[in-house]
């Protein structure tokens, strides 16, 4: 038995890294884990074995950090935490051979005997191999849960119904709604409902698809090998049942971090949990799988069991983080151009990851450089105060965090009113017959002026005329049978809710 370590991707939750349903192989449901986790994996089992023996030796140059693992009879398959794919074993075989080696979006991984595919961020799926059913994906199928049993694959849509693709499935799935996951192996499938129920199809061995009355307990992860099944339920006990569930299960009561399982895999013969301490424990026939003395008090998450090989995560330990938000200008006028920086700090390396703003209703999430992200508020913000949060999502090395809020001040735009002599048309000796005055209400470039203004004449007798200003900022005023003599027009902008007033004061004579 040898072990390697190579840094790797953690998984924040029970059962979310991929593993594979093919010939005596374990599988595991694949969703995608939090591409901030990071973790150290193990490998191990037996060397001399024909099938596993390429696939436990990890890759010189594979330094970086991993996102998830996947485990099969022949291979092991990792997603880079910069969405790569690595697979390796067997040469020969078609999921080592025709692994594809441009992606950089991808999330999560699973492999079967012949076959491998990786679920992307955005719900995408990429499959490749033996079989060019599978590897013909339809564009349009968006997932957030996927299993492999040979050619075919299953994949949970987000509106919770299941898809396949590829070969015609060997076990025709029932219909079925409400699902959150689905793990396959060689002879039989199951699946997760969002009410915790589970549901079991394939071979017609004896007692796999009776599932057991939970008593009311709600399933949180499945996972399923060859002729057994294997549930986590949400106090952290677990329940194993079919024909070939491995003999000797420990016994796990919810009751203790360390009788508490946060994650469960299961193969020919073997099973393997890794309980909320962080320990890795094993029953089973295969005494090559027997967990080695290299983990003992490490903080393991999760677990992938192949037929002759395992691999484990252990969590990197993390350092805590601190963000700031700082404002641009903090108080400015409406239509201003103003920005939010959050700078994110710790003991540790620069971090890496996204922050997501948090402004009223508004979330806007943007990806950290240089330890700090940007977001360029928009110009049309209401004038008054509101208060802007950044959290930080974290990355392998450092925890997340959330800034105290910084408060930001949107004021009116100021205004300048530009005010012309009117035109004067029809003078008599005793008055004007019509005079019209106009103005020019300026504001900041963008912001629309339009509003109401009040024209006032002032002499031995006053007149009021209200007129509306247009976006342009333009507004005139028409006063007929105007008496002659000296005047003062003092013209008031009176604003909008964005833009403040102002006021002008021309001199003529009438």
């Amino acid at each position: 038995m040898r072990l390697h370590t190579l840094l790797a991707a953690t998984a924040a939750s029970a059962v979310t890294l991929g593993l594979v349903g093919g010939v005596g192989v374990a599988a595991h449901s694949v969703t995608a884990p939090p591409a901030a986790d990071a973790g150290t994996l193990v490998t191990w089992g037996d060397s001399a074995n024909p099938n596993a023996g390429e696939a436990i030796p990890i890759p010189a140059d594979l330094t970086g950090p991993v996102r998830s693992v996947a485990a099969s009879m022949v291979a092991t398959g990792v997603v880079t935490r910069d969405g790569g794919v690595r697979v390796w074993g067997t040469a020969t075989r078609s999921e080592v051979a025709f692994a594809p080696t441009d992606l950089t979006d991808a999330a999560a991984i699973a492999l079967t005997l012949g076959e491998g595919a990786v679920l992307h961020d955005d719900g995408r799926i990429t499959a490749w191999g033996d079989s060019v059913e599978l590897s013909e994906v339809p564009v349009d199928l968006r997932a957030q849960a996927i299993a492999l049993q040979g050619a075919t694959g299953y994949a949970v849509r987000p509106d919770g119904t299941l898809a396949v693709w590829g070969a015609t499935p060997a076990y025709s799935p029932p219909d079925m709604t409400g699902l959150v996951d689905v793990s396959a192996s060689l002879t039989h499938l199951i699946a997760r409902h969002a009410d915790g129920t589970v549901t079991s199809w394939g071979a017609a061995l004896p007692g796999l698809h009776d599932v057991p009355d939970f008593g009311g307990k709600k399933v949180v992860d499945v996972t399923n090998g060859p002729a057994s099944n294997g549930v986590v339920f949400e106090d952290g006990t677990i329940d194993l049942w079919g024909p070939g569930a491995p003999a000797g299960e420990p016994t796990f009561d919810g009751a203790t971090p360390a009788g508490t399982v946060v994650d469960l895999a299961l193969g020919t013969g073997n099973a393997m949990a890794v309980t909320a301490d962080g320990v890795v424990h094993h029953w089973g026939s295969n005494t090559n799988l027997a967990v080695p003395a290299e983990l003992t008090g490490e903080p393991v998450s999760t677990v992938a069991l192949g037929t002759a090989h395992a691999a484990a995560l252990i969590a990197i330990p993390t350092v805590a983080s601190t963000v700031q938000v700082s404002l641009a200008p903090a108080v400015g006028q409406y239509g201003a151009t103003r920005k939010a920086t959050a700078t994110v700090s710790s003991d540790g390396e620069t971090p890496t990851g996204s922050v997501t703003f948090t402004m009223g209703g508004t979330q806007v999430t943007k990806p950290l450089v240089d330890g700090k992200a940007t977001w360029t508020l928009p110009r049309n913000l209401a004038v008054g105060t509101r208060n802007i949060t950044a959290a930080y999502s974290g990355d392998a090395a450092t925890d997340p965090s959330t800034s105290t809020p910084a408060k930001l001040t949107v004021r009116k735009a100021a205004s300048t009113v530009k005010a012309s002599k009117p035109t004067l048309k029809g003078k008599t000796k005793k008055l004007v017959k019509k005079a019209a005055f106009k103005i020019k209400v300026r504001t900041a470039t963008g912001v629309s002026a339009a509003g109401k203004a009040i024209l006032t004449l002032k002499s031995k007798s006053h007149k009021k005329v209200a007129v509306r200003v247009n976006a342009k900022g333009q507004a005139t005023a028409v006063i007929k049978k105007l008496k002659r003599g000296k005047y003062t027009a003092t013209w008031k902008y009176v604003g909008s809710k964005t833009v403040a007033g102002s006021t002008a004061k021309v001199k003529f004579r009438a």
